[in-house]
């Protein structure tokens, strides 16, 4: 019994290195450390532990979740034989610490263990931001050190938070913090997940409340739609709960609106102004335009097989974050594939729904995922993929549990 704690520590630990070392983590850029060390010590930490059980035992698979691995592999294989790019070396990297992550979830920690883990995680970072949030409102106070992030912005950690985005009048401070994250986006992204892993696993009213609550204060649109769907999804049939948040909408509009040309424009700049439309058209909260309509047009030209990574020489801002941003570098074949987890999840879920969840439940969790890509559309990243195999191993799990039950009754 020690000797099996003490394995599904240490995977949680190795895991946990791997997933926090890189993107979308601020550690790498505030501490200035080779952010490939601690993944590989992660890795192997991982890989040993699976040895001695493989020794020991047997390593126990999810196959046609491997599968969908291997066709990631593959992809990159491919997109490094046809450009001569070795760069592509450090895609399949990720893809196989994805691999390893899955087998120790799946042959030390647990399906409930990872997913309680992850979602405390989340709520962790929304406390510790909306604690820093607050209390910066209230007393202005310096961050503990700043640094230059990847893009060149300057973030600020605030001993709690990391933040990208500061308005400091002198008496107060706002901020949009962003948890461990490198941007506030990216925690609504994480609770987004959370908040679906939740409901298929630890169903904690608590925990969803929190995760539905909390990171309103990241002022990410892309959480509103979120928390907004979400409610509708689950929850349409309860009528005095509607009715509940269509007061809680109208108070918070009514309050934000008052801010407006006060000293604290800045909320009402982060909030209301950001559903405005601007000068030339286009809701001001929508920052990817440009960035789609650039990407579009890089998708026209090489349709089939875009035109690379090494098109943009690193710098893939110029294309940004957006639904047309794999159409641009991979063309057709890379929403094929690099989505191919997601799209195999809802034939699967379309498949077996009456086994697994009550009708449409599971395609409601995947349509939340899939309108979040068109502001977060990575599935490529260590974390991305993490969060997404999850998901998915949450989905088996209930899958296996349900059909055994209904063989029994």
């Amino acid at each position: 019994m020690g000797k099996t704690i003490n394995y599904k520590t240490l995977a949680s630990i190795g895991i946990w290195i791997i997933c926090l070392a890189g993107y979308p983590f601020d550690f790498r850029y505030a501490l200035g450390y080779p952010f490939m060390v601690p993944i590989i010590i992660g890795f192997l930490l991982l890989s040993v532990l699976l040895i001695k059980n493989g020794l020991e035992h047997s390593i126990r698979i999810q196959r046609s979740l491997m599968l969908l691995y291997c066709c990631l592999i593959f992809f990159w294989l491919f997109q490094m034989a046809i450009r001569c790019d070795l760069s592509y070396i450090s895609n399949i990297f990720q893809v196989l610490c994805i691999v390893i992550i899955f087998l120790a979830i799946k042959n030390f920690v647990g399906v409930y263990s990872i997913s309680q883990q992850f979602i405390y995680f989340m709520i962790a970072n929304c406390i510790g931001g909306t604690i820093i949030m607050l209390l910066l409102i209230v007393h202005n106070f310096p961050p503990l050190f700043q640094f230059a992030q990847h893009d060149g912005r300057l973030g600020s950690f605030y001993y709690l938070t990391f933040t990208n985005t500061v308005f400091d009048t002198g008496a107060f401070s706002i901020i949009r913090y962003s948890g461990l994250f490198d941007e506030p986006g990216n925690v609504a992204y994480g609770c987004m997940f959370a908040l679906i892993i939740n409901r298929l696993t630890l169903k904690s009213r608590k925990a969803e409340l929190l995760l539905l609550i909390l990171p309103i204060f990241t002022f990410s649109l892309a959480h509103f739609v979120t928390a907004i769907l979400y409610i509708l999804f689950f929850y349409w049939k309860r009528t005095k709960l509607i009715l509940s948040l269509a007061i809680l909408l109208t108070c918070t509009f009514i309050i934000l609106k008052s801010t407006k040309d006060t000293d604290y424009n800045r909320i009402y700049s982060l909030t209301l102004e950001r559903l405005e439309q601007g000068d030339d058209g286009t809701i001001k909260g929508n920052n990817r335009e440009d960035l789609e309509q650039n990407a579009l047009l890089y998708f026209k030209e090489n349709p089939i097989l875009g035109k690379g990574k090494t098109a943009f020489a690193g710098n893939t801002g110029e294309i940004g974050a957006n639904i047309f941003f794999y159409g641009a570098l991979y063309g057709i074949l890379g929403y094929i594939f690099i989505y191919i987890i997601l799209y195999y999840l809802i034939f699967f879920l379309i498949i077996k729904h009456n086994v697994i969840l009550e009708w449409c439940d599971g395609l409601k969790c995947c349509l939340l995922i899939i309108i979040n890509l068109f502001q977060r559309p990575d599935m490529t990243g260590i974390f991305p993929l993490f969060t997404l195999t999850i998901f998915a191993l949450c989905v088996f799990h209930l899958y296996e549990k349900n059909s055994f039950q209904l063989k029994y009754e």
